[in-house]
């Protein structure tokens, strides 16, 4: 009799949505994309892993202020800094581009990169209601099956990304400024 009931296995590895530190960019580094004119890709909508944007976006503020290392989304634009991208590129699969974007602040030219999802996953668990988009929880079966460390959900909020407990422990290694970390797998 004990046989027909299977334990449930423990999932070790652990999810997160990051989202942007506010608190951080407002007390250390004055963060801000005031305008700018690049192409405006949905997340899901296919791109090129080759694909150089021609346009620019600027910051506000001046020289004394720090850049930080994710920025607030800019539409659908994910903005990232070359270290950030950095540990990304060693745990991203071939739905995932990233791609140089011009950024100017007064008259300096930076290079960030945008995080471009061309898929976006069936992962969510059952929702009870629109409340539980802020608090999403994973379906860790699916996710285990897709052995994914940075991905989109279906219902998602396009200005950021999901990522395992591998790649939030390389980015805190990395000291990965302006972004934290929202729990979503059990």
């Amino acid at each position: 009799m004990f046989g027909l009931f299977k334990r449930k296995q423990a999932n070790t590895i652990s999810y997160y949505r990051i989202l942007f530190d506010e608190e951080h960019a407002r007390k250390n580094c004055r963060y801000g994309i005031l305008n700018g004119q690049v192409s405006e890709f949905e997340t899901g909508e296919i791109i090129p892993h080759d694909y150089e944007e021609k346009g620019k976006l600027f910051f506000e503020g001046s020289k004394n202020k720090i850049l930080i290392d994710f920025q607030m989304a800019y539409q659908d634009v994910k903005l990232v800094s070359q270290k950030f991208r950095d540990v990304l590129v060693k745990f991203i699969n071939e739905d995932v581009v990233i791609y140089p974007i011009k950024v100017i602040r007064e008259k300096e030219e930076f290079t960030y990169y945008n995080v471009h999802f061309n898929r976006k996953y069936k992962v969510l668990g059952k929702q009870r209601g629109p409340e539980e988009l802020l608090r999403p929880k994973l379906n860790m079966s699916k996710v285990n099956r897709l052995n994914l460390h940075v991905f989109c959900y279906e219902e998602f909020d396009p200005s950021t990304f999901c990522i395992s407990e591998i790649v939030k422990k390389e980015l805190e290694v990395n000291q990965i400024t302006g972004c934290s970390y929202q729990l979503i797998s059990d």
